[in-house]
């Protein structure tokens, strides 16, 4: 399944209003709205506020001399962006071949992930949440958080900052 931006806005919508009716039923307080993706046999979700839309996989450019998470280069509407794969950066296991692209915006510009399933987009509250240090993340840099049913949640800013994703 591919989302476009009308199809994210109208999933965006969706969960918003869902999160609204669950919150103010049960006084929850939302931490944020994510994204959810599968990469191997783990689920990552990253702020819905950082996406900047969510792809079928395209066809790459390869450049020499990339780190292996890095897989190449797409152009997207005029921009080139570095595609990087999610399950090899991370050392996740049982990877498969990625199907979309989830592109982040930040403020440096844009990044494209590649993972293997979208799964949508889903509130998030804070008494689900879990604090984790790099070290209980599994050496994972950019996993902040996890919820109580073990997604793993990426801080989209760490990931636009860091300089070993984004190609110069």
């Amino acid at each position: 399944m591919s989302f476009d931006a009308k199809h994210l806005a109208v999933l965006r919508r969706r969960a918003e209003r869902i999160a609204r009716r669950t919150s103010e039923d049960d006084g929850r307080v939302i931490s944020a709205l994510v994204c959810s993706f599968r990469v191997g046999r783990e689920v990552f979700a990253i702020d819905a506020r950082a996406l900047r839309e969510v792809l079928p996989a395209q066809p790459l450019t390869h450049l020499p001399d990339l780190p292996p998470w890095i897989s190449g280069v797409i152009q997207l509407r005029s921009e080139i962006l570095s595609v990087i794969d999610l399950g090899v950066w991370l050392q996740v296991e049982g990877r498969d071949t990625p199907s979309h692209l989830v592109i982040l915006e930040g403020s440096r510009g844009a990044l494209a992930l590649a993972v293997e399933e979208v799964l949508g987009l889903r509130p998030l509250y804070e008494d689900e949440l879990i604090d984790v240090a790099e070290a209980e993340a599994g050496g994972r840099p950019a996993v902040t958080r996890m919820s109580q049913d073990l997604v793993s949640i990426l801080d989209p800013r760490i990931l636009l900052k860091r300089e070993d994703l984004v190609l110069e």
